[in-house]
Parts: structure tokens; C-alpha cells; sequence
């Protein structure tokens, strides 16, 4: 067993190399095809499984969409990583000093809000309650560079998320903070979606973000409300995929077009997935993605992902896209396409 000891809040990431044992998977079983025909297409059942950390999921009559082998343990404990519940802010020239201009954080340009990654590197998740009421969680992956935000409201209740203290593909496992262990799920944060527990094969509404630069901020909105509840520290010292790799994703660098590390936009369109290499990006580019031609449209180094729907005949639709490394992009979307440039 690897211990890589990271940083100040004495959090560790943990390559577990003895695969737990899966007790009895139901999927295997003729006899249990009755039972198979309810649930959603790709969801799997395991009767009985031992996860790496506790507390975040149910291990009896487990439902799941991912391989349960592939869940690693991340930290030595759940909720390890604290999650951010009481969010401060203060305006943007207040931390000019403190937080390089070259810094990412993600951006809620009507709620007039910017989470700076050096802020959430040592609590990965907000759940914060804009203005206007709605119910939001902030994510962070720092090992694969992920800044999502979701939509807390699950069918009319709003849900507190907290770190699980696992990860798949070497991305943040996220758990809904449900009283009773029956109902609380393992979500992926890349994929937005619930991969082990009752509501397995669920994805969380995308909230659209952008994702620029600390100095971009400060200009646009020097009195803007920014997150400073946080220590700017890199727990990963800036050795994100040979950490990841040690975690065993489903990436193998010796063939891959493009460096692990590099910067992609990734998104999903009709069950295809496809990623483009971000520097490579321009504005007015096309692109046909299963049948659905799109185009790109960059304003201030604001990217978007713009559906045309012309076959459809519907008003043009912007897309959500995930921001992030090649390798967890891949990793979590093995078919992946990838555009590298023309």
C-alpha cells in the first residue's frame, strides 16, 4: 500500500492495490433476470460489497453503473477533505495581493460569485445559496483539474454534499449527505452523475459556469463577491497525473496523442463524447459531433459550446462542457474523440 501525505490538512491519497472481493454479483445470476428488468439501462446490482471507506454509500443490495473494483481510496476517512457549508466572500481587489492573477476559479456571472481554485484545493466542495435562493454546489477536482457546479435540488429537496473520501478514475467521489446510509449515492463529478447507490445512473443539473482567470476577474468585477474560505495550498505540488496515475485510471500515456496534463473542453452529445484540446480553440470554429453540427464561440476567453439544432429546427442551445485534464477526461470517457487542432 502507497501513503502519499499531502499537505496541511493531513490528508493522504491512498493507492489500494488488493482489490476488494465482490461477495456476489446478481448480474451474473439467470435466476435474478426478473429482478435485472427494473432497473435503467447500465445500472448493475451486486448484492454485497465492502467499499474502501465507509459511510458514503450503502454495501447491501448495491446498485451501481461503474465497476465497484475500480472505487480507490482517496483519503484515510470520510469527509476527510472538508466540504465548505458557511462560504465567505470579500471583493475581488481584497485578495489582489493573495491570489495570482493567473489563477483558474469558476464563475456565476448572474450571481456575480468567483471560487478560486486555490481556495477550494483544500475543500473541493461549496454547498452554497445564491441571491435568488437557488441551491448550488461547487466542485473542485484538484487532481484532475474539474471545476463543475451543479444544481443541489433533487426532486424538491435540496441536498448537502460532502468528499467521500474515494475516488474513480482517479476523480472525486462526491456523497449526498441523506440521514439514513440507504439513500446516500456516490456521485462522479466529472460524469455529474450517481454511480453506486439508489439512484444510480441519475445525473445532477449542470448550473452553467465559466472558468477564467483571478486577473480576468479583477477587472470584470474588482467588487465581485470571491470566495475566501480556504488556504491557497496545491495539496498535489503541481504532480497531478503521476499522483493519478498511482490510482490507476483508464488512461495509458505511452499512447495518447496529447500530454496527460493537457487542458481539454470536454463535452457529450447524443451518448458520443469528445474532447478539444483548449489552446487549439478559436472563435467561430465548427465541429460535427454525432450527426449535430456545433460551433465555438470565444468572448473574452470565455468559451462556449453552441448546439445549432438545425436538423431539429429548435433555437440554437449552448452546451455544458467540463474543463480539465486529458487524462480524466479520457480516463471517464474511454470512446472519447479528441480534436487537437486543424
Amino acid at each position: 500500500m502507497i501513503i502519499l501525505c499531502i499537505g496541511m490538512w493531513r490528508f493522504a491519497v491512498l493507492w489500494q492495490v488488493e482489490q476488494n472481493q465482490v461477495t456476489k454479483t446478481v448480474v451474473d445470476q439467470q435466476a435474478t433476470t426478473t429482478q435485472l428488468a427494473d432497473l435503467p439501462e447500465g445500472v448493475r446490482y451486486t448484492e454485497s460489497y465492502t467499499l474502501p471507506v465507509a459511510n458514503s454509500a450503502p454495501t447491501e443490495m448495491v446498485r451501481h453503473t461503474v465497476p465497484l473494483p475500480d472505487i480507490r481510496q482517496g483519503c484515510f476517512r470520510q469527509d476527510c477533505i472538508p466540504s465548505i457549508e458557511d462560504p465567505i466572500y470579500v471583493p475581488a481587489a481584497d485578495l489582489a495581493d493573495a491570489l495570482a492573477t493567473s489563477s483558474l476559479g469558476i464563475v456565476l456571472w448572474d450571481a456575480n460569485r468567483f471560487y478560486p481554485f486555490p481556495m477550494l484545493e483544500t475543500h473541493e466542495l461549496v454547498n452554497d445559496t445564491l441571491p435568488d435562493g437557488s441551491a448550488v454546489l461547487i466542485s473542485y477536482c484538484p487532481l484532475c483539474g474539474t471545476g463543475i457546479v451543479f444544481n443541489r435540488n433533487i426532486d424538491g429537496a435540496v441536498e448537502e454534499f460532502g468528499v467521500s473520501g474515494m475516488l474513480w478514475q482517479s476523480n472525486l467521489l462526491m456523497y449526498n449527505r441523506a440521514q439514513d446510509i440507504r439513500n446516500r449515492n456516490l456521485w462522479s463529478q466529472v460524469l455529474g452523475q450517481a454511480v453506486v447507490g439508489d439512484r444510480a445512473g441519475e445525473m445532477l443539473e449542470v448550473v452553467p459556469s465559466d472558468i477564467i482567470t483571478f486577473g480576468d476577474w479583477l477587472v470584470a468585477s474588482p467588487a465581485g463577491k470571491t470566495l475566501t474560505t480556504g488556504d491557497p495550498e496545491d495539496p498535489y505540488d503541481g504532480n497531478y497525473y503521476s499522483v493519478a496515475s498511482n490510482l490507476a485510471p483508464n488512461f495509458d500515456a505511452g499512447i495518447s496523442l496529447i500530454a496527460p496534463e493537457s487542458y481539454v473542453h470536454g463535452l457529450v452529445i447524443n451518448g458520443q463524447a469528445k474532447a478539444y484540446l483548449s489552446k487549439e480553440l478559436f472563435d467561430g470554429m465548427t465541429d460535427i459531433v454525432a450527426g449535430e453540427r456545433i460551433f465555438v464561440e470565444i468572448d473574452n476567453n470565455k468559451v462556449t459550446f453552441i448546439q445549432t439544432n438545425a436538423q431539429g429546427g429548435k433555437a440554437p442551445t449552448e452546451l455544458s462542457d467540463v474543463e480539465g485534464f486529458w487524462f480524466s477526461w479520457q480516463s471517464a470517457h474511454p470512446d472519447t474523440l479528441l480534436w487537437i487542432g486543424e
